[in-house]
């Protein structure tokens, strides 16, 4: 895949970033470094792992049920609550695309 300005430019608007002239050229060297490492491991001679020997669960801890601490108290460090539930502010603009 060949990294160039025009793939980062695209890349940025499908993620909605707006880089500037030097970031857009950190990107296109920073992205064609990665693009070399990853077509050396294709080149790369990796054995296959059999699901024989795949992870192996024995080795987590057994879940422990321990006491939690009081909603209330919790709540009274909160900005703003609903009584139960945290409230925060929204992450995304309602409404879709830029315009």
């Amino acid at each position: 895949m060949k990294t160039d300005r025009n793939t980062v430019k695209y890349a940025a608007e499908l993620s909605k970033l707006r880089l500037n002239e030097d970031e857009t050229e950190k990107m296109v060297n920073e992205l064609g470094k990665m693009t070399k490492i990853i077509s050396a491991l294709e080149c790369s001679d990796i054995p296959e792992i059999s699901s024989d020997k795949s992870l192996s669960f024995s080795a987590m801890r057994e879940d422990e049920v321990n006491q939690s601490a009081e909603r209330e108290k919790i709540l009274e460090n909160a900005p703003e609550h609903t009584g139960e539930y945290f409230c925060a502010p929204d992450t995304f603009e309602q409404g879709g695309a830029e315009e």
